[in-house]
Order: C-alpha cells, then structure tokens, then sequence
C-alpha cells in the first residue's frame, strides 16, 4: 500500500519465563558470602533490549542468621516497565513463594529460600545428590512504552479522495446494525467474493441499482471498516494487536482479500513472539495461512529443543503438536546417531 506506513505491533498480554537452576553443593559452600548469577540470561524476543536471568545471594543477614535468597533479575530499556507475577519453588524441599513486582528499572526481586544453616540440613531437602535445584514460573505483563502515537494523515491520495466522496458511493456494508458506504468498483476490484455478491444482487434487478447492500456477519465493525478502507489503498490505524491482525486475516480470507490477507501474514511473521506463537500457529491453520503455519512451527520447534516457555502451550491444535513432537524426537535420534559416527 503505497499511502501507507509500517504498523507498529501492540505487545501481547503477557510473557512466560520458566527457569530451571541447578547448583552444585560445592559451588553454594564456596560462595556462602557472595552473590552469583545464573547461567540463563536471554534476551527475549518482541521484548528488545529485556534480558533475564536468576539471582542467588547466600550473605543475607536476620535476627535468626544469614539467609538465602533467590532474585529473578530484569535488565530492561529506560522507556519500558513490566509487571511480574512470579513463583519461585524448591520441588525437593515442598517450597515455593509467589510474588508480583513492577519493574520500572534494570533489577532484581525475589524470595527468602530458607535459612543458610536449614539449606544445608538433610532433612530439609533443599540439597538432593548434592544439588539444589531452584525453579522459576513467571508471566511478564509488559506496559506500553509509547507515550504517544502519531495519527495517520489524510492525504491526497486517489483512496482517501474516494473515501471521502459520500455522493458517488452505490453500496453499503451493513456490521451489527452499522453501516459503511462504499464504492462497488473498488471492492469488485480487490475482493473476488464482493464481486460474486454484487453480482448476484444487481443481476435480478437488471438496471443499476445504487442501494446494494451486502450484511457481513462474525465480524466487528471496527474490523471489517480496516479491511475495506485496506481495499482503497488507505490505513485505517497504526497498531495492531495479535488479536487485530488475526481478525482482518479470518475477514480476507473469507471475503478473498488476498493482499490484505498477505500483508496480515507478514505483520505476524514478523511479530511472532513466545506470547503468541500458539494463537497465530492455530489461527494459520483456519485461514490456510501456510507460510505463517510454517513459521510457527519453525519457531515452536525451536522453544521445544531450547527449552523456552510458550504461552497457552496446552491449547496448540493436536496435529501440529504432533507434528513438532515427532520433528523434534527425529532431529534429537538424527544428533546421536552424528555424534556416534
């Protein structure tokens, strides 16, 4: 769309972290008066510039003694902040703490594990096979770091001359009891469904009949007004949520607005995130969006191999977890098999 800029994405709801740290018992006896760091720090994508990784700080002083404690500690942009909701946990010694923390600043908040004397005692359980594994849950609710965004400018594009042309206008697009008028031209046009309908209205009618009006069902008004000003080369907003580009995806696809539909493929390619992999994977499937479909399944691969959380892991359409499965335990055999030969 030649009148048009780049959208900027609306960050998703939420990030999962999951972290699992295991420290050697030597390791914690030669760093009793220390604080040491994880191995784990990635920077996560969507999140630039956001970076993570556990903390452990054994000198902490209480009336009762020193304590340990564990940190998950953010290193985050200045014009950011993201609230934590997270659960730090022990499996072997029945323990876990949940918190929630605003981060506005690169640091770090965390949980008392127990008391320094108690981590090394037996019957606590901290320490298994002379291993203390610590476990981290977390979701990251980021907030928006725009403080402003800029409104679309009109203007003296043939589209937006167009749009705004109310006399030359010969149908309408009824939404939930809204209407929008339009050019039958343009939609016949960039629509093959459209055109189909128009047809189908104006051939009984055998004149030119300018109160066609076509009743679009399943769809807010809000979208389907995006995807018809998408129709006269014009850019109704300048965000779109994951939920947003999905939506006008499911409305191309239907009404066989095939650029639309590309240029919403792309949006989410170049958006997928571990916040909403598992949404756009299910979503590719139902609009027959094999390019995105594919990137999904590259990258859901990826976080299986890797480790990584995803989000709403659960809800991923069986056949694709299937797929990834089987794709991930033939790769694993493929390596063993390398490394043997």
């Amino acid at each position: 769309m030649s009148t048009t800029t780049k959208r900027k994405y609306a960050h998703d709801d939420c990030y999962p972290i999951l972290i699992d740290w295991t420290i050697s018992k030597t390791k914690l006896s030669e760093n009793e008066n220390t604080i040491f760091n994880s191995r784990y720090s990635n920077e996560i994508k969507n999140l630039r510039g956001v970076k993570c990784y556990l903390r452990m700080n054994l000198k902490r002083a209480s009336d009762s003694g020193k304590e340990a404690w564990v940190f998950l500690h953010l290193e985050i942009p200045s014009n950011i902040s993201i609230n934590v909701e997270a659960t730090i946990s022990c499996k072997t010694a029945n323990f876990d703490s949940t918190w929630t923390h605003k981060y506005t600043k690169t640091e770090g908040c965390g949980s008392r594990l127990c008391l320094l004397n108690e981590l090394y005692d037996p019957a606590k359980n901290f320490i298994v096979n002379n291993q203390l594994v610590v476990s981290l849950k977390a979701i990251l609710k980021v907030e928006n770091s725009d403080s402003t965004v800029p409104k679309i400018l009109k203007s003296e594009s043939l589209g937006w001359k167009l749009w705004d042309n109310e006399e030359d206008k010969d149908a309408t697009i009824a939404v939930n009891g809204m209407e929008i008028k339009v050019h039958k031209c343009i939609l016949k046009r960039r629509s093959a469904k459209f055109e189909c309908l128009f047809k189908v209205k104006s051939e009984p009618a055998k004149k030119n009949n300018n109160n066609d009006k076509i009743v679009v069902k399943k769809h807010t008004y809000d979208i389907v007004k995006e995807a018809i000003m998408f129709c006269y080369d014009i850019q109704s907003s300048e965000i779109l949520s994951a939920e947003d580009a999905i939506d006008l995806m499911k409305f191309a696809h239907e009404y066989q607005i095939n650029d639309l539909k590309k240029n919403m493929v792309e949006f989410c390619i170049e958006n997928l995130s571990v916040a909403n992999a598992v949404f756009f994977s299910n979503s590719s499937l139902e609009v027959e969006a094999e390019m995105l479909e594919q990137e999904c399944f590259d990258f859901l691969l990826k976080c299986l191999k890797d480790g990584t959380a995803v989000k709403d892991i659960e809800k991923l359409d069986a056949g694709m977890k299937e797929k990834i499965f089987l794709q991930g335990f033939t790769k694993s055999m493929q390596d063993v098999q390398n490394f043997f030969n």
